[in-house]
């Protein structure tokens, strides 16, 4: 069985799967709820809470996944996968670092840390002009997204008042890239 909660105003879709899965319950109302979801939001971040009583998914089932999983490949911004089932977190973690966004994978009994850990920050651009037509900037942490959405308009800005300007890039507290949307972001912010 799937059940849907709506979209937070955070833009967290939170689903809970139990039982055995089918490709009906995809078609009537997982595929239906990521779709209004994607609709009303660029990116959302998911939280998927895969049991108890957990008891797989049918072929078809495992098909419509991958498909909706195609469809929507830019769609997720984060992904916490909440379970009590082995196979279902080593998959998680060991095709995670292929997801647009990052995916992290928690305990049934973590199921608070799982939402928080899809509202905070995981990483930051900071930015501070030394004068002179000088950027400092300093990445901190595992930069996701939202990080260089918030960093871009700030750098538009100082490049379009500066154009001959100095770049003092500071990486020491740098620990990489949450996902490859984040990287794909960050190739761009340089372009």
């Amino acid at each position: 069985m799937i059940t849907v909660t709506p979209v937070t105003d955070a833009g967290i879709l939170e689903i809970h799967m139990s039982g055995n899965i089918t490709a009906e319950e995809y078609e009537t109302v997982l595929t239906p709820a990521m779709d209004a979801a994607l609709s009303d939001h660029d990116r959302i971040r998911l939280l998927a809470v895969v049991g108890p009583g957990f008891d797989g998914f049918t072929a078809k089932a495992a098909w419509a996944d991958t498909k909706m999983g195609l469809r929507h490949w830019t769609g997720f911004d984060r992904i916490a996968i909440v379970t009590d089932v082995g196979w279902i977190e080593i998959l998680s973690k060991t095709l995670g670092f292929a997801f647009p966004g990052p995916v992290e994978s928690f305990d049934l009994d973590e199921i608070d840390e799982a939402r928080r850990w899809l509202t905070e920050s995981l990483g930051s651009l900071h930015m501070t002009d030394l004068g002179n037509g000088v950027l400092h900037v300093q990445l901190l942490g595992k930069l996701d997204t939202a990080a260089y959405a918030e960093a871009d308009d700030r750098l538009d800005t100082f490049i379009d008042e500066h154009p001959n300007f100095s770049l003092l890039l500071d990486l020491r507290e740098f620990d990489g890239w949450q996902g490859l949307a984040a990287l794909g972001d960050h190739l761009k912010l340089v372009r």
